[in-house]
């Protein structure tokens, strides 16, 4: 569940033809809820709608707030963060929570300075691994996505180029296996 980078890693799993299951065994579904654009606010709501509509998850791996970086502070999205997952705790504490970190863009909309938002990014990424460490979930660091490697995005320096999505679902693969 999650951003664009949810939205765009559907469609190349589709292409990889991985898209039901990840390529691991012992998965009979992936349900795909990416939506372009989305912030951190839509998360509850949307679900909220999902479990209303679908089976329970046994695992969901969430990708989101980097469309928020520049738009909220810091103590403000780390608090959003921290109260949505003990949410998602309490409506679901059966459910496996993963966290897939937020990656680092080239380019940051809205931004006037790219470097202080990768900086808040970084911030709230360590915030969220120690959070989830604390029994709460799994952690996706996407420590080998990076804007020093150009070539793993799209022209907009924001999303990512079918290499970079290969690498971003691999690395969700790998997590979702180590975490069943």
């Amino acid at each position: 569940m999650g951003d664009s980078y949810i939205y765009w890693a559907r469609y190349r799993a589709n292409h990889n033809g991985f898209a039901n299951n990840l390529g691991i065994e012992g998965i009979k579904e992936v349900a795909w809820m990416g939506q372009r654009g989305m912030h951190w606010p839509r998360l509850i709501p949307r679900l909220q709608y999902e479990i209303i509509h679908r089976p329970l998850p046994a695992m969901i791996v969430i990708h989101l707030g980097g469309n928020d970086l520049c738009d909220i502070g810091s103590a403000t999205l780390d608090h959003n963060i921290r109260d949505d997952v003990q949410a998602i705790r309490e409506l679901l504490p059966n459910t496996t929570l993963v966290f897939s970190s937020m990656i680092q863009r080239i380019n940051y909309s809205g931004a006037q300075s790219a470097a202080a938002i990768d900086r808040k990014r970084k911030h709230a990424n360590r915030r969220i691994r120690t959070f989830m460490s604390f029994g709460r979930g799994h952690f996706i660091p996407h420590s080998n996505i990076s804007a020093n490697q150009p070539e793993l995005y799209r022209a907009d320096g924001i999303h990512l180029s079918d290499r970079g999505v290969d690498i971003f679902l691999s690395n969700i693969a790998d997590a979702v296996a180590a975490a069943m």
